[in-house]
């Protein structure tokens, strides 16, 4: 009997820069549009982003660059909401919920980045920099689980 057996690995045909910011979505997505020349925009109702918690989908930006062949996602990892206790004075709290609740959960933003062709992250990821209270670094996706690197494919 012939086993065959599906890496994820082949799948990885992405890029992935964490952002580390205090800005909310839409602000991080006019800097980002900015300093890297793109054209991101706020797409909603990603099913594969869906918080069932809240009831909500994570913030998803997304852009593709026909002429490059690229297509440009920011996906954040946090997202509020508000839990009901029970009644009292002080009967709801706000939670937050991460998408990649492990090792990655102080990373507020990904930038999820396809491309066929060269990459050069550090260019980028000093343009990210320039934004203020801003900070990115490269997320090796063999650091990913398996369960993450779908989800990503997904996006």
């Amino acid at each position: 009997m012939k086993v065959l057996r599906l890496s994820v690995d082949d799948f990885c045909d992405y890029h992935l820069i964490a952002v580390y910011t205090h800005l909310q979505d839409y602000k991080l997505a006019y800097y980002l549009n900015k300093v890297l020349k793109l054209h991101l925009c706020r797409e909603h109702e990603k099913p594969c982003l869906y918080c069932p918690h809240t009831q909500n989908t994570y913030p998803y930006y997304r852009w593709e660059d026909t002429l490059l062949r690229v297509t440009w996602h920011c996906i954040a990892n946090k997202l509020s909401g508000s839990q009901q206790l029970d009644e009292g004075f002080f009967s709801t709290t706000n939670t937050v919920h991460y998408l990649i609740d492990d090792k990655l959960k102080k990373v507020d933003f990904f930038l999820k980045i396809d491309t066929e062709g060269t990459f050069n992250a550090q260019q980028i990821i000093a343009k990210i920099q320039q934004i203020p209270a801003t900070n990115a670094h490269t997320v090796a996706l063999n650091t990913l689980n398996i369960k993450h690197k779908l989800l990503f494919q997904e996006c």
